[in-house]
């Protein structure tokens, strides 16, 4: 069956790839963007959910990385065409095709860096990986077949997939170190004065001047700051690496629920 509807299984990856791309980029976001994260996750918790219960700014946090992980569902959907369709071919062509297509797409909406560049042959060794995964699981599990047969191509595809991606952190703020440590220092800096500042509201401006001041030569002085500035290649990296593990336990089990019911479709 699957022999005759090759195009279907080169067509759907490449759109849900595209997708994931087109999400990543409205989503706004930047290795930068990542550097500050943890800056980011606290303003978050501390001033714009002022006001909210716990659950409240649990779902605020949540779903201001919304776009991301949708992303990262049509992602884990084209990995799950892929997959489903390595289970009963060894054309090796509709696995590199829609990922191959998939990178131009990508640097299209990210343009073109070190961190796309890293990105794109991600996406191509995933999807070259979730072909022979596939295959090999379909052969040897017999108990819900379908879905672990999704779920182990998947989980294992996006192991090399979030090493890759970290990797790429690690040489891009490496290549770019002044720029993203700039970067950091100036979110540390908005961040606590913002925060500051909002517990001072009414006092005088001179006040509010010498806030900001002390607040820059605080960071700027800070031995924990500078410390945590050498290291930032390798903390971004491991972040990066340590958020999409935890998200791949979870994604991965949604990549075997996808193939489940395309396999079913297809061959039921």
């Amino acid at each position: 069956m699957f022999e005759k509807i090759n195009f279907k299984f080169s067509v759907f990856p490449l759109v849900c790839f595209i997708l994931f791309s087109f999400l990543l980029k409205t989503s706004g976001l930047s290795l930068l963007g990542i550097v500050n994260l943890n800056n980011d996750l606290f303003k978050k918790s501390i001033i714009e959910t002022a006001g909210m219960n716990t659950y409240q700014t649990l779902i605020f946090i949540l779903s201001s990385y919304s776009y991301i992980f949708l992303a990262l569902l049509f992602f884990v959907l084209g990995l799950a065409f892929i997959a489903s369709y390595g289970t009963q071919n060894n054309d090796y062509i509709n696995s590199l095709l829609p990922s191959f297509i998939g990178t131009i797409f990508a640097i299209f909406f990210l343009g073109f860096s070190i961190i796309t560049v890293f990105i794109s042959i991600a996406m191509i060794i995933s999807s070259l990986l979730v072909f022979k995964y596939s295959g090999l699981y379909f052969e040897e599990i017999q108990k819900w077949k379908y879905f672990r047969t999704g779920g182990k191509a998947i989980g294992n595809s996006l192991i090399a997939f979030n090493l890759i991606i970290a990797l790429g952190a690690l040489i891009a703020v490496n290549s770019a170190q002044d720029f993203y440590k700039s970067g950091f220092v100036a979110d540390i800096k908005s961040t606590l004065t913002e925060i500051a500042l909002k517990e001072v509201e009414g006092e005088s401006e001179d006040t509010k001047n010498t806030i900001r001041t002390r607040i820059e030569g605080v960071v700027e002085n800070s031995e924990m700051i500078q410390g945590y500035l050498r290291f930032l290649p390798i903390v971004v990296a491991i972040e990066i690496w340590f958020l999409l593990e935890i998200t791949r336990l979870f994604i991965a089990n949604i990549g075997g629920l996808f193939t489940y019911f395309i396999l079913k479709h297809e061959l039921e």
